[in-house]
C-alpha cells in the first residue's frame, strides 16, 4: 500500500503506518474541534470534537460506567488521522479504509490509555447522537435509514441538549474534549496522573 502522508505539528506522518511517536492527546483534541461534522453542512459549525461530548452525555444519562464514557470520548480520535468521512460514503468505501481506521486507533491506544468498551453502546450512542446533532443543524434526516428507529425516537436530555445549543470555538471544544477525557481516567483510575 503507497503510503498516505499529512502534516502535522510534529511533522509528515504516514497514515497507513501510524506510530506511537506520531499520537498526541492535545493535538488530536485540537484536530478533530477543527473538523465539521457532515461535510460542514447545518445551519451552524459543529466540530468532531463537540460530537464526542455527546456521545458521552447520551452515554452518561443512559448511566453507563466510566470505562463506557471514555469509549465515548475517544471513539473518533482516529479522525485526526483519517478526517470524518461521512456514513453514506464509509459504508461503500473499500476495507482497507476502515481496516486502516481500527489500525489508526490501535497505535492511539498504544499511547493514550482508552479502555475497552463494548462498541455496541458507543454505536448506539453514536447513532443517537448523529441523528440529534443533525436535527439540531437543520439537516433533514427523515430518509437516513442507516440508524434503527429507536436512535431516531430517543430523547436526550437537558445536559447533551445544552452541549448540543452551546456555540463553541475549535480551541474551547479541544481544551473540554481533553479535560473530559482526564477527568473519566481519573475516575476509573484515580492515581492517573495527567
Amino acid at each position: 500500500m503507497n503510503p498516505i502522508i499529512i502534516g502535522t505539528k510534529r511533522g509528515p506522518v504516514d497514515v497507513m503506518n501510524l506510530q506511537p511517536g506520531d499520537v498526541d492527546l492535545s493535538e488530536i483534541c485540537q484536530t478533530i474541534s477543527q473538523i465539521g461534522r457532515f461535510n460542514g453542512r447545518g445551519n451552524k459549525f459543529f466540530s468532531v470534537a463537540q460530537h464526542s461530548m455527546v456521545v458521552y452525555r447520551i452515554l452518561r444519562e443512559q448511566g453507563h460506567a466510566p470505562a463506557v464514557l471514555l469509549g465515548g470520548i475517544c471513539h473518533d480520535f482516529a479522525e485526526a488521522f483519517m478526517g470524518d468521512i461521512i456514513a453514506p460514503i464509509k459504508r461503500e468505501l473499500p476495507r482497507w479504509v476502515k481496516e486502516a481506521e481500527g489500525r489508526a486507533m490501535e497505535v492511539i491506544e498504544s499511547v493514550l490509555p482508552l479502555g475497552h468498551w463494548p462498541t455496541e453502546l458507543v454505536k448506539k450512542a453514536d447513532g443517537i447522537a448523529c441523528i440529534a446533532e443533525a436535527r439540531h443543524l437543520g439537516l433533514d434526516t427523515s430518509w437516513w435509514d442507516f440508524f434503527p428507529i429507536a436512535a431516531h425516537r430517543y430523547r436526550i436530555g437537558l445536559d447533551t441538549r445544552t452541549i448540543l445549543e452551546m456555540d463553541m470555538s475549535p480551541n474551547l471544544a479541544a481544551e473540554l474534549l481533553k479535560s473530559l477525557y482526564r477527568d473519566t481516567l481519573k475516575e476509573i483510575n484515580p492515581r492517573f496522573k495527567a
